[in-house]
């Protein structure tokens, strides 16, 4: 919260910025920090996982823009370059009123469902040698089934081109076999489309 309070202090001397109260930027925070995959999904391929992007595309922009209740596009990538190191190395809390009210109209649901990488782990592949992100992705609605209901969400499917390996949430497909994560996730597929937490 100190943080917040000094970062609101800075805006109160933009002219563009002094506006944003103190609620706005929290929220900004937040909620980029839940949609850091989704950024991610569309940065340029060479660029490494770590890698603090330098802008967010229009979809991204304009669902914090509306769930933010920010006056425009530009006070999105204002925010955006002030706040991408502190959003991007810390994990987010969990936030569903906005994105039920905003997501849905930029593509943009809670708890995506993506695999555990966004770089092929095949070590025979010429992208995974390169250290390029897959960016071939597949989105279908998928039901999460929480402990306090159910949610309506997306399963993200990232595809490799080189080695043409798909990575599922908790597994992945190469040729004709389905081979799962050697690790326990929290939510985990039980049929097609179907995820239980």
């Amino acid at each position: 919260m100190a943080i917040l309070l000094s970062l609101h202090a800075v805006l109160q001397h933009d002219e563009a910025l002094r506006h944003i109260s103190l609620r706005q930027l929290g929220s900004f925070v937040q909620l980029s920090k839940a949609l850091k995959r989704d950024i991610l999904l569309v940065q340029a391929t060479g660029q490494p996982e770590d890698q603090l992007p330098d802008f967010l595309l229009n979809g991204i922009a304009g669902f914090l823009k509306d769930a933010c209740n920010l006056q425009s596009i530009g006070n999105v990538a204002s925010l955006w370059t002030l706040l991408k190191t502190s959003v991007w190395f810390e994990q987010p809390l969990g936030l569903y009123e906005p994105f039920r009210q905003h997501g849905h109209i930029h593509g943009i649901l809670p708890d995506a469902l993506y695999p555990l990488h966004h770089m092929c782990k095949n070590m025979d592949c010429q992208r995974s040698l390169m250290g390029q992100l897959l960016t071939t992705a597949i989105q279908r609605d998928a039901l999460l089934y929480t402990l306090s209901g159910v949610v309506a969400t997306k399963h993200v499917q990232l595809h490799c081109e080189s080695c043409k390996v798909t990575y599922h949430h908790n597994s992945f497909v190469k040729g004709d076999h389905h081979h799962y994560y050697n690790c326990i996730l929290d939510i985990n597929q039980v049929a097609t489309h179907v995820f239980l937490e």
